[in-house]
């Protein structure tokens, strides 16, 4: 009935086809949209889902866009010779900063804070090799804390330097060590003194000031967002949302980079770049959707290539082409009716049902070639060998795409949204591909070709994509297939318990993608992306967290968040203030009472001279050769201040003696204040910070909270260093790495708020942990589906079992090859758990129809046409996946490589293992005469 309804109205047959496939476009091009956040795959339902959705809207620094401008390995913090290059930099930076907050779609932009709005004991957040050099200069402070004004200063310094010549170094103390340290107080003294003269030289009108000519990085009008190394420069620019978009950052990139590309013509060698999760997600989405575009041009050109070459026509593969791109151009209008938009885990459909679709018009033409002669030329004897073909196949046809269908479709039953809706959309194109190819192919035919003539006939082709003679060494000798073919699945078994499930998805990323390699970087310097967060009632209560937390191999001692308040080795570093203490609290104390001096007190003139004469005259008691370099440029300081000042009238020489007073009176005021809020050993305060920069870490704990409480949040960094028994981590979503820093967190955070550990990193774990679990549930699922379909097409167990013999050696088969070439399960390739039950046992089913149709042909299961209508289409699906290969993203990559491997070798196990088997079987029964 259908062969006759398809053969008589083939015209009205293709105008509904095309009406709908050209509505489906249309529709498509005007409503599909792209997800590129991941976390949109996951069901809201999910409580530590719930948590990180809370996150999210209550800290919205996971959605920070981050430029980095790359300074290279010349900026050295605290290096005065290259004050000039920092400076040049910080520019260029302020600059981009300047022009992105008048920016449409930007919130706001941070890239450093005035230094006065940070307490001076914030210098405690320090590395602790930085912190103990500070600390040892604040100590030598203390001789300007006693010295109320210059010329008292000068005769104190020169009063330590002769205590520290006359000291007797300790038996056994390093001499090079002891030489070293006396250069460098002759040269910080040559320094004070070349400070002093540049600072009674310059006008009234100058710039500068005698604090920034001690350290010319001392007094910066800005602290720049910088990583540890003092290499990248960042800046940490809030997106707006753009409402009513998919991708509601995609305007805020676009600016965003827009302006970066105005900078970096400006920016010589300094490199800028972008990157943030949501500029990832994005660059991933669009990686992914032009690598699905690619190998899908690919695979149409490749598969009717190979039609061509199979069935020596152009008209044979055009049509079947066609017919499945209208079916493709139906799930597309489906997609957009029932789900709206396409994501990372489901833009690659099309490629698999370009693979999966073809199959069946690939039985279709196989079979109708093969009984066409038979029947006469005609309408008649079209609808007879259709009706034939239909007969023939059909049932075998349609159990494979039922089967495959229904694989897709147990994903619906996982919590995974992004996988139960790759799922929805495959399983239902699955069926619009078959129904395609039973009505839109059998209408071309019939328009096209009624009367049967063959381009070339079957027996003179030079080439057959499918002879018995190929797999006769393998049935005669079943016995021996048999055993190696045992053999071999036994020992990919092994491999299987062997292999892990990879998290890590920044190995499925694409290829050669800036923000990708931007945070790898920013990664590297100490400033992850990717991290885990607590959030907390109180501020002690992430006290006490951090306290814990540092206890654990895979936590690093630096915290981000409201941990900026707790910093590395506070302790050490709060004992090592204690020891300096008593030498400085009542120094800094004296230096804050008002100093009321004459005139001539201030004059630098008589001291200078002194110093001069006592440099010239006597030195050091003993100058070695190492100190004489130092010393000679100490004395040329003195020299030329005492000549500049002894060339000044009194009156011009006391006015800037006076002057450099005031100066050096505001620096000593300042500097004592610093020393006493850095002798305060209590813990860090909000209040230590500017007010911008802990804010987004810092909420109300209820909305409408009118009692003050709030909820903070504590950024928890990896050390990949520590947390692994091996070598360090290549990266904190390591498998090896990622549980343990995920459990580590979750321990302390459960028991000390009763709350999950969020942040981007446990939600990959968790989001991993899901989409394995899913895909065990649905390949769980698609093998009872499998089953279950299998047996009420042929009421038998037995024959279930043995449909399923090519696609359980495939699948064996192909995870040791997995572990042979070192992949492991990842959340791209894991889709081959359901998908290989549905798409392998089509090759079983087909066999075994075959095999009970014609028991006395060999090799069994593979005659009347059967094994080359399974070869050529397992060639067509294998070109699908395989056009993968060329993807730049290594998610979709890995997924054509395991789906290709996969039913390549589903394909030999058709060849080689299923008649050998079937062989075994039907001497069995002849045996027993059954």
């Amino acid at each position: 009935m259908w062969s006759q309804l398809m053969a008589r109205h083939p015209v009205w047959v293709l105008l509904v086809a095309f009406g709908l496939a050209a509505g489906s476009i249309v529709l498509t091009v005007m409503k599909l949209e792209f997800q590129p956040d991941r976390n949109d795959l996951l069901s809201r339902s999910l409580p530590w889902n719930q948590e990180f959705i809370q996150w999210q809207k209550r800290f919205p620094g996971k959605d920070d866009l981050i430029i980095i401008v790359d300074a290279g390995r010349a900026v050295e913090a605290g290096d005065p010779a290259q004050a000039g290059q920092r400076a040049a930099v910080e520019s260029l930076v302020k600059g981009l900063a300047e022009d992105l907050k008048k920016t449409a779609f930007i919130r706001s932009v941070e890239w450093g804070y005035p230094q006065s709005q940070y307490a001076a004991r914030t210098m405690r957040l320090l590395p602790m090799a930085e912190f103990e050099e500070r600390l040892e200069q604040l100590a030598e402070s203390g001789t300007m804390l006693i010295s109320e004004s210059v010329p008292k200063l000068l005769g104190n310094v020169m009063k330590e330097l002769q205590r520290s010549d006359s000291a007797v170094p300790p038996p056994g103390s390093d001499e090079k060590a002891q030489m070293q340290a006396a250069i460098t107080r002759i040269e910080r003294f040559a320094h004070l003194i070349e400070s002093l003269h540049a600072r009674l030289k310059a006008e009234p009108t100058g710039t500068g000031t005698l604090a920034t000519l001690l350290d010319p990085l001392a007094d910066p009008s800005r602290i720049s967002l910088l990583t540890e190394d003092d290499r990248f420069f960042f800046i940490r620019v809030h997106p707006q949302r753009e409402e009513g978009r998919l991708n509601e950052y995609a305007a805020a990139i676009s600016n965003v980079r827009t302006v970066i590309a105005s900078h970096q013509a400006r920016a010589g060698d300094l490199a800028i770049g972008l990157t943030g999760i949501p500029v990832i997600e994005m660059d991933e989405t669009e990686a992914a959707t032009l690598d699905s575009t690619i190998a899908s041009i690919i695979s149409v050109v490749l598969i009717f290539c190979l039609l061509m070459a199979a069935f020596y026509s152009v008209r044979t593969p055009l049509f079947a082409v066609l017919s499945l791109l209208v079916g493709i151009a139906w799930a597309f209008g489906y997609t957009t009716l029932r789900v709206g938009h396409l994501q990372v885990i489901s833009v690659v459909f099309t490629v698999m049902l370009l693979g999966l679709g073809i199959a069946y018009g690939i039985h279709l033409a196989a079979r109708f070639e093969l009984v066409r002669h038979k029947y006469a030329p005609g309408p008649g004897g079209f609808v007879a060998a259709l009706r034939d073909t239909i007969e023939t196949i059909g049932p075998g046809v349609i159990t494979g795409a039922v089967t495959t269908s229904a694989a897709f479709l147990t994903t619906l039953f996982t919590d995974f949204k992004g996988v139960a809706e790759m799922g929805e959309i495959a399983g239902v194109g699955v069926m619009l591909c078959l129904l395609a190819m039973f009505s839109v192919y059998p209408a071309f035919m019939r328009i096209a070709r009624a009367k049967h003539k063959h381009f070339k006939p079957m027996e003179n082709r030079a080439f057959h994509f499918f002879e018995e003679r190929w797999v006769a060494p393998f049935w005669k000798k079943p016995v021996l297939t048999l055993t190696v073919t045992l053999a071999l699945v036994a020992g990919s078994f092994a491999a299987i318990t062997q292999m892990r499930f990879d998290f890590d998805l920044l190995k499925l990323f694409p290829r050669n993608v800036a923000s990708i390699e931007w945070q790898g970087k920013l990664s590297e310097a100490g400033r992850p992306i990717y991290f885990g967060a607590v959030v907390c009632d109180t501020i002690p209560q992430a006290r006490d967290l951090a306290d814990k937390l540092r206890e654990y191999p895979t936590v690093e001692d630096r915290f981000g968040g409201i941990g900026l308040l707790f910093p590395s080795q506070d302790a050490a570093k709060i004992a090592k203030i204690e020891k300096v203490k008593p030498a400085l609290e009542g120094a800094a104390a004296g230096a804050l009472q008002p100093v009321i001096l004459q005139p001539a007190q201030a004059d630098v003139l008589p001291s200078m001279r002194t110093l001069q004469t006592a440099f010239t005259l006597t030195g050091f008691r003993r100058i070695p050769d190492e100190v004489k370099p130092a010393l000679a440029r100490l004395q040329q300081a003195l020299a030329d201040g005492t000549t500049y000042l002894a060339s000044l009238s009194d009156d011009d020489r006391l006015t800037r003696s006076i002057r450099l007073h005031n100066e050096y009176s505001t620096m000593r005021t300042q500097t004592a204040t610093q020393v006493q809020s850095i002798l305060d050993t209590s813990p860090l305060a909000v209040s230590d910070f500017p007010p911008d920069l802990l804010k987004p870490y810092i909420v109300p704990l209820k909305a409408g909270n009118e009692s003050g409480e709030q909820s903070v949040v504590l950024e928890v960094y990896p050390d990949l260093s520590r947390g692994t028994t091996g070598p360090p981590a290549p990266s904190i979503l390591d498998p090896l790495f990622l549980p343990d820093y995920v459990g580590d967190m979750e321990k302390v955070a459960q028991e000390g708020t009763g709350k999950h550990v969020t942040g981007p990193a446990p939600q990959i774990y968790r989001s991993g942990q899901l989409i394995r679990d899913s895909y065990k549930v649905a390949g769980l699922f698609a093998l009872m589906v499998v089953i279950v379909l299998v047996y009420l097409d042929f009421h038998r167990l037995a024959d279930v079992i043995l449909s399923l013999v090519p696609v359980g050696v495939g699948f064996a088969l192909t995870f040791g090859i997995m572990y042979l070439a070192d992949m492991q399960v990842n959340p791209a390739n894991i889709i081959v758990l359901p998908l290989m039950f549905g798409i392998g046992v089509d090759a079983g089913v087909h066999m075994l129809h075959r095999y009970r149709q014609s028991p006395e042909s060999r090799p069994l299961g593979l005659t009347e046409g059967t094994g080359k209508g399974i070869t050529i289409t397992n060639l067509a699906t294998m070109i699908g996946f395989g056009s993968m290969l060329l993807a730049r993203h290594r998610g979709v990559q890995s997924l054509g490589f395991v789906l290709t491997v996969g039913i390549g070798l589903t394909t030999l196990a058709c060849w080689i293992v299923m008649p050998a088997l079937l062989e075994l079987l039907q001497r069995h029964r002849v045996k027993k005469g059954t």
